[in-house]
């Protein structure tokens, strides 16, 4: 990790490498760079940053991949609470903007909601399957 980066990016590019370790099947190393990605977000991120839950999802996917299933398990719940937190913070700085006249910032936050949306129908989807219905 490069000092002169700003944390976001540090925490980014982690997040990159913790997906290609998944992709590539290397559980271990996976394992260890989840940890300090979601450790690292959790303690320099805003709460509802949406670093911070892509930091959990992943180290829950990480997790499962290792078998640890439980832990794997409260890490997606703390996931879902994350991109619960982001996903109401869209949509407050949405309504700020539509109030405020900036169509369209508003319609890109808009957007960054449904992303966030499915992101969390995507992970309520891997914690309690096909069959939820609400």
């Amino acid at each position: 990790m490069e000092a002169s980066e700003p944390i976001e990016q540090q925490i980014a590019r982690m997040n990159q490498q913790v997906a290609a370790y998944q992709r590539a099947g290397n559980i271990k190393e996976g394992v260890a760079l989840a940890d300090e990605a979601f450790f690292t977000a959790v303690r320099e991120l805003p709460e509802a940053h949406f670093l911070r839950a892509q930091s959990a999802r992943n180290r829950g996917i990480m997790q499962q991949m290792s078998g640890n299933i439980a832990e794997a398990a409260k890490t997606f719940v703390v996931a879902l609470d994350f991109y619960k937190k982001t996903l109401d913070a869209c949509a407050q700085r949405r309504r700020e903007l539509e109030s405020s006249g900036k169509l369209q910032e508003a319609m890109e936050a808009a957007k960054e909601q449904t992303t966030l949306a499915r992101a969390i129908e995507q992970l309520q989807h891997v914690l309690f399957g096909g069959g939820a219905h609400g």
